[in-house]
């Protein structure tokens, strides 16, 4: 039995053609995993982002409703939107500090300033970071300015804006919307510049690529191709 074994091994061993073809299989298994943990990296980030939204949607609609149906604000855009601070509890300047009670934030106490993770799309963080800047001092999700009313030559952003004390424009009321269903509140997207983090009509990188995640006056959240 053993002189059998013998006589049929291959004296040989392993070839250069058969090293270099196992070689080619692994390295195409490796780019297959990789590819498919970025993919399903990608729907994680974008399941999360749509409940991201949906949260604030549902936080906004809140206030909403036990303030005359206006919407929070006015708020100070060029403010970031990740942290707050105790500030929130007496004069509230950002959406987030608006909403710190409706989306159930711990609150900031004395000098404490707290992150929102709510506020904070992954896909956009992982941008930020690889850009080199911090999830601190980054902007997520911004408000849409567009048509709000039955004249659609009237525009006005959803939460108003306040730039300074004489320069000031009050968020919308929920009864003013004619179509909620189809009018966005906040979409996702990437503040890439100090000026466009100060003008939400600037620009902003893209987080998902081709497409955004915004959330709606009716409450609903939609994944939407980007023009």
């Amino acid at each position: 039995m053993r002189s059998d074994l013998k006589r049929h091994a291959d004296p040989r061993g392993v070839t250069l053609v058969e090293t270099l073809v196992a070689t080619g299989i692994m390295a195409i298994l490796l780019a297959l995993s990789f590819a498919s943990y970025r993919n399903v990296s990608g729907a994680l980030d974008r399941s999360r982002c749509l409940t991201n939204l949906r949260g604030i949607g549902h936080a906004s609609l809140t206030y909403a409703s036990e303030n005359q149906g206006r919407l929070p604000g006015p708020v100070r855009i060029s403010l970031q939107t990740v942290t707050y601070t105790s500030r929130a509890e007496t004069d509230p300047r950002t959406l987030t500090e608006f909403l710190r009670p409706y989306l159930e934030l711990d609150v900031a106490i004395g000098g404490q300033t707290r992150i929102a993770d709510v506020m904070v799309c992954p896909a956009g963080k992982k941008l930020v970071l690889e850009q080199g800047g911090t999830v601190e001092t980054g902007r997520f999700y911004t408000q849409v300015t567009q048509a709000l009313f039955e004249d659609p030559s009237v525009k006005q952003y959803p939460f108003g804006y306040r730039y300074s004390a004489d320069n000031i424009v009050e968020p919308a009321r929920l009864a003013s919307v004619s179509q909620p269903s189809r009018v966005q509140l906040l979409r996702d997207g990437v503040a890439n510049s100090a000026a466009s983090k100060a003008d939400p009509g600037i620009p902003w990188q893209q987080s998902h690529g081709t497409f955004y995640n915004a959330v709606f006056m009716d409450g609903h959240v939609e994944t939407v191709p980007v023009p």
